[in-house]
Order: structure tokens, then sequence, then C-alpha cells
């Protein structure tokens, strides 16, 4: 279920906050099994002419968004900037 169709359910009160979670969770599950480890990322994404500075974390978040457009992935991203949680 995408996203936005979730958070409408939520507003439309079509599905309860616990259903909502599991729901979160489980697109969750899926966007991280099929993004490859953050070394991988780093060795098909490096820049070697060092022209910027980045965050590993801004890196990584750039890293999986060029990594789901080349592989044509339809999944949704729920990182710590739209939930402000932190996958452990």
């Amino acid at each position: 279920m995408k996203l936005k169709k979730l958070m409408t359910s939520l507003l439309e009160e079509k599905m309860n906050y616990s259903e909502i979670f599991q729901e979160l969770k489980k697109m969750d599950n899926d966007f991280y099994s099929k993004i490859p480890s953050f070394e991988l990322l780093l060795k098909l994404y490096h820049d070697d002419s060092n022209k910027c500075l980045y965050s590993k974390k801004d890196l990584y978040a750039l890293y999986r968004k060029r990594y789901i457009k080349e592989n044509n992935l339809d999944i949704e991203d729920i990182d710590e900037r739209y939930t402000n949680s932190i996958r452990i």
C-alpha cells in the first residue's frame, strides 16, 4: 500500500493506528530489503573528484534515491525525515 493511500485511509478512519503502523513497518522492511548496503552503494556511486562534502546520512539518502531510480524500483522510502525515527 502506498504511503499517500495509507495516510488517506487514516484520515478517513478506514484503518486504525495499529493497522497503519503494521503497514508502515511492512513498507519499511520491503524498502530496506531491496536496497543494498551503504558500503555497496558507495562502491557504485562514489565520486573520486571530492568536489562535494556530504554527511554519511546524506550520502546514504542520495545513493538510495539514485539506486531506486536506476533500477526502476516501485518502493517508497519511509526514513527519519518523514517519521522522526531512525532505523537501527
